[in-house]
């Protein structure tokens, strides 16, 4: 005879279901991870290096320019420190009407995905 099993709720969430409380958990991690950056990207957007491109963005930028100029290998040999499909990523927000705006919020979209892949990750490694 086959003993039954006992689901205990977590604190978190009240639905007996694991797949559904992981697919709330994951939406709760992207959305606090997206409101911590959106609040921090409102917080940066006075300061100085917030609207002048230093160093890497520069870089990306100077590149995302030659590819919307049709230079599409990137034949230039200065243009290898970076890999290309940043440049590329940058090429097309540009391409369909976004600058550095509409850049930051897509990385900032990715970037809360990102926390979401390493809650699913380490649900795979570490079950319970």
């Amino acid at each position: 005879m086959a003993m039954p099993t006992v689901r205990i709720a977590s604190a978190f969430c009240y639905s007996t279901d694991a797949v559904m409380d992981r697919k709330y958990i994951a939406l709760a991690i992207f959305l606090l991870a997206l409101a911590l950056r959106l609040f921090y990207l409102g917080e940066i957007s006075e300061m100085l290096y917030a609207h002048n491109l230093v160093l890497d963005a520069e870089e990306y930028d100077r590149l995302s320019d030659q590819l919307l100029q049709g230079n599409w290998l990137l034949t230039n040999e200065a243009s290898y420190v970076h890999g290309p499909l940043y440049t590329y990523i940058f090429a097309l927000v540009k391409l369909c009407g976004f600058h550095y705006g509409g850049l930051r919020i897509l990385q900032i979209i990715l970037s809360a995905l990102s926390c979401v892949l390493v809650f699913r990750i380490a649900g795979h490694l570490f079950t319970r």
